[in-house]
C-alpha cells in the first residue's frame, strides 16, 4: 500500500509551532499486520517541514507520525505490540512459527531483541517487587536469567546466562530495585 498523511501541516517537535510549509518528501517503508494471511508492506510518503519560528533552532523536520510508527520504526506500532504479546506468550522460536502461520516474518532472534528492547524502554522506575527465574534459548544446552517486574507484568532485564555471579553483579549495578528508587536505564538494543 501506497499512503501519505492526510494532514495539511505539522508540529516543530522543538517549539510546537505549526508550520505548513513543505520542504520535502521523503518514503519510508514499513510492515503492517497481515491482511487474511497475507504480509502488509506499507510506502508512506512523509514530509519535511520548515519551522518559521526565528527564535527555534529547528529549521527543517520531519513530520511525527508517532500514531502510526515511532522515529525510525520499520514496524507499524500495532504489529510491534502484536510481536510482543506473541513473544510473552511462547518465547522466541515459537512465537517466530507462529507468527509465520499468521503471515508475520520475524526470526525468533528479532522476536526476543524486541521485547529486550521494550524492557529497556520502560525505566521510568525500579521495580518494587523482582522476580528471577531462568529461560531457555536453547531447551538443554544454554540458559540465561529473566528479571520480571511481579507488580506491572513487565520484563526489567535478560541475561545471557543463569550463574549467581551474574545474577548478583547485575543486583549491585541495579541498587534502587525494592525501594521505589528510579534507575538509570542504559538502551540494550
Amino acid at each position: 500500500m501506497v499512503l501519505r498523511p492526510g494532514r495539511d501541516g505539522s508540529r516543530c517537535p522543538l517549539c510546537h509551532r505549526l508550520s505548513l510549509r513543505i520542504h520535502s518528501w521523503y518514503s519510508r517503508r514499513l510492515e503492517d499486520l497481515p491482511w487474511e494471511g497475507i504480509p502488509v508492506g506499507i510506502e508512506l510518503h512523509a514530509r519535511r517541514f520548515f519551522c518559521d519560528n526565528a527564535a527555534c533552532s529547528q529549521r527543517i523536520f520531519t513530520e511525527r507520525l508517532s500514531q502510526t510508527a515511532p522515529r525510525y520504526a520499520r514496524r507499524t506500532g500495532r504489529l510491534s505490540i502484536a510481536l510482543q504479546q506473541i513473544t510473552w506468550a511462547l518465547g522466541g522460536a515459537a512465537g517466530s512459527r507462529l507468527a509465520q502461520q499468521l503471515g508475520i516474518l520475524a526470526s525468533g532472534g528479532t522476536l526476543l531483541r524486541q521485547l529486550r528492547c521494550a524492557a529497556a524502554m520502560d525505566c521510568a522506575r525500579a521495580p518494587r517487587v523482582l522476580g528471577i527465574d531462568d529461560w531457555a534459548w536453547r531447551k538443554g544446552r544454554r540458559y540465561g536469567t529473566i528479571f520480571c517486574d511481579l507488580e506491572n507484568g513487565g520484563v526489567v532485564d535478560l541475561l545471557p546466562d543463569r550463574s549467581a555471579e551474574s545474577t548478583a553483579r547485575w543486583l549491585r549495578a541495579h541498587p534502587g530495585v525494592g525501594d521505589h528508587q528510579p534507575r538509570s536505564c542504559q538502551p540494550v538494543c
